[in-house]
């Protein structure tokens, strides 16, 4: 027998000893003063486990993901359950998430916003965004990142008339124009500038039949959806005139196609 065995077993021999004629009581507070450290290290590390398989079992791929940005009111987890039963996702093997929790000031861009614009970017960029509605404003503003999917590859002719009136235009000759290297320029300084204040009216001029014959090229890319009951009764995007539009790369555009009809009440 080992030196370092036998002193182990003198140990626990003293141990027991000691434990001999202790009430309940006691016997816990003479393990707590000897081994908290172990048991904490021990429930620390359970429940680390724990999380990471918890984790991996939920991590599970995407059947629909949308972001309402500036909504304020709206109840992610109910709306998420909502539109999985509407649009009769698998939610077995998918995961159905609307993000209603993110706000995005457009008059300070600080790095809160930035960091939004990063992660929303990012998850562009992996195909993880489907949907992104937001108040007029802020979609002005993202609009010009060409990130949205003319609308005429979404619904066909008939489909799109249904919300004449509530398309939001783009003129794509202006945005390629903001492409050109010599304009370019011009953008970039007027990024250091104060930029004029947008207001609800302005945004007219991306809806309206004077505003879309003055534009060369003009591109449906999004659906005013104020109209919309869900929006209407929640009260959600006080600050007006909410716009829904799809996300060019989007992997699921019949779900996103599901959810404009699910904003506007349509069974």
């Amino acid at each position: 027998m080992s030196a370092n065995w036998s002193v182990q077993d003198d140990i626990r021999k003293e141990q027991r000893a000691a434990l001999k004629g202790m009430s309940p009581k006691q016997k816990i507070a003479y393990f707590w003063q000897y081994y908290w450290l172990q048991t904490v290290i021990a429930v620390a590390s359970a429940l680390i486990v724990i999380s990471i398989i918890s984790s991996m079992a939920s991590n599970k791929p995407y059947s629909f993901y949308a972001m309402m940005i500036n909504s304020y009111t709206l109840d992610s987890n109910q709306m998420s359950t909502d539109f999985s039963a509407y649009a009769g996702l698998d939610n077995e093997d998918y995961n159905c998430f609307i993000e209603t929790d993110v706000v995005m000031e457009g008059e300070d861009f600080g790095q809160h916003a930035y960091a939004i614009v990063q992660r929303i970017m990012a998850m562009i960029m992996g195909g993880e965004l489907d949907v992104f509605v937001s108040d007029g404003i802020t979609f002005v503003g993202n609009a010009h990142n060409e990130i949205f999917i003319d609308l005429r590859y979404v619904f066909d002719a008939a489909e799109l008339s249904a919300y004449e009136g509530n398309i939001f235009y783009i003129d794509q000759a202006v945005i390629d124009a903001q492409n050109d290297s010599a304009i370019e320029q011009m953008v970039e300084e007027a990024l250091h500038s104060p930029a004029p204040a947008i207001t609800n009216a302005d945004l007219s001029a991306y809806r309206e039949p004077w505003a879309i014959e003055q534009m060369q090229e003009p591109i449906p890319i999004g659906i005013f959806v104020g109209d919309s009951p869900l929006l209407t009764e929640s009260g959600a995007f006080p600050t007006g005139m909410p716009v829904f539009g799809i996300i060019g790369n989007s992997q699921r555009i019949p779900v996103a196609r599901q959810f404009l009809w699910y904003l506007m009440g349509e069974e």
